[in-house]
């Protein structure tokens, strides 16, 4: 079983300003990503800074597909990187080879016809929706079978002091009439460490299982010192409880970032940083010699 944490917007650079991983209160990401994961390029021998839509179909297809794009493509995939993820990525193989696979997070409205008719559609979640035909809704957070973006479910929770249901409308016009307010109001607010077990119960249950965590992009973005520190220490606490309670002897743990941006608070942009690579437990030694982002899609076809 491969349990893929993707992580979005995070590279390794060593220099400590503007640098929210040196500080005493992270030893697990800071031993992670200067200690056991391996540098790998996100660029990609393309001009430009990586983006979002072409780094994370590179990870997910095992090809180039900022090199197939023409350039680095942010957001959202286009037509052709949505192609590249219907016919070449992991979610495909794995279906055609009758793997149970699963995107483990959570979404506030889970009704594919609505969702397939937004040009919004993350890599993961296009995957999501064309191959495994089905999404994690308000009721599996609730149930603690689904882990939302944020981890603890602060953003569902607390929506009078944020945007994000106001973001949902642009991407979704009338959302309201597709999600249930009745769920959304019996929401838990959990600890990092209750999604990371939440997490843990449904990879037991599949033969891979994706979680992504983009919130470290976002605040990236926003270049707020205290705001990343309050993102890393959900995650540290969340990565934490992952790798205490992780069978390393019968199944396979694998984290990555599609390129950097949180490392260097001193730019609202991404950088041309390495991204972190980390790989341990079953079968690890097949994971070798990856030198692109996009290396690592093959390496998982070869794992099954």
């Amino acid at each position: 079983m491969i349990l893929f944490i993707f992580v979005d917007g995070v590279g390794i650079r060593s220099k400590k300003e503007n640098n929210p991983f040196f500080t005493e209160k992270l030893p697990v990401l800071r031993k992670l990503l200067f200690e056991e994961a391996e540098p790998v390029d996100a660029v990609m021998g393309i001009k430009g800074i990586p983006q979002s839509a072409t780094g994370q179909t590179s990870i997910f297809t095992g090809l180039n597909a900022s090199l197939i794009n023409g350039s680095h493509k942010e957001g959202f995939p286009n037509k052709l990187l949505r192609k590249l993820l219907k016919e070449k990525s992991i979610f495909r193989y794995l279906r055609d080879n009758d793997k149970k696979f699963t995107f483990a997070n959570g979404y506030i409205i889970d009704n594919l016809k609505i969702l397939k008719k937004s040009r919004f559609l993350s890599a993961t979640s296009y995957m999501t929706i064309e191959i495994g035909k089905k999404v994690r809704g308000l009721d599996k957070i609730i149930k603690g079978k689904a882990v939302y973006h944020d981890i603890t479910n602060l953003s569902l929770i607390d929506r009078k002091d944020n945007k994000f249901l106001k973001k949902i409308e642009k991407f979704i016009p009338e959302y309201e009439a597709y999600y249930n307010k009745d769920l959304l109001e019996k929401i838990p607010l959990i600890k990092p460490s209750d999604g990371a077990h939440n997490l843990l119960e449904i990879s037991r249950k599949n033969d891979f299982t994706l979680f992504e965590y983009f919130k470290t992009d976002m605040i990236g973005h926003k270049r707020d010192e205290d705001k990343a520190l309050e993102v890393l220490s959900d995650l540290e606490e969340f990565l934490k409880t992952l790798l205490g309670n992780f069978n390393f002897n019968k199944n396979t743990l694998i984290l990555v970032s599609d390129h950097g941006n949180i490392e260097d608070l001193s730019i609202s942009g991404h950088t041309k940083n390495p991204v972190p690579l980390f790989i341990s437990g079953y079968k690890e030694e097949i994971f070798q010699n990856i030198s692109y982002i996009y290396d690592l899609a093959h390496k998982i076809k070869e794992y099954y």
